[in-house]
């Protein structure tokens, strides 16, 4: 995988901040969403983004709730005045949660 350029970079961080702000107004029920990092393609067509999720552990339940209001995403991406939305691919970021089972079992 090479490296992203700085326009690479930028455009990411520009949608990891929109989609935040977008995320906020989520159900409680599904706790705390938070958009741990985002990957473009080359050619800035697909977005990979990756998530995590603090207060409950039910994943799938989760990703179910974002793939389904793509559209919202899309309508809050489509703010940014880029020439095209790119797809939106999102991925629960299990790293979080593998932290906490390392530092449970260290205690």
């Amino acid at each position: 995988m090479k490296t992203p350029s700085k326009r690479d970079q930028r455009l990411a961080s520009e949608i990891r901040k929109t989609l935040t702000k977008a995320m906020n107004q989520s159900p409680p029920e599904l706790g705390m969403i938070t958009i741990t990092e985002v990957f473009i393609s080359d050619d800035w067509a697909v977005a990979t983004i990756w998530f995590s999720v603090l207060g409950t552990h039910d994943s799938d339940v989760v990703l179910q709730w974002i793939n389904t209001n793509q559209p919202r995403w899309k309508k809050a991406l489509s703010e940014l005045e880029r020439k095209r939305v790119p797809e939106l691919r999102f991925n629960y970021d299990k790293r979080p949660d593998v932290g906490q089972a390392l530092e449970n079992m260290l205690e």
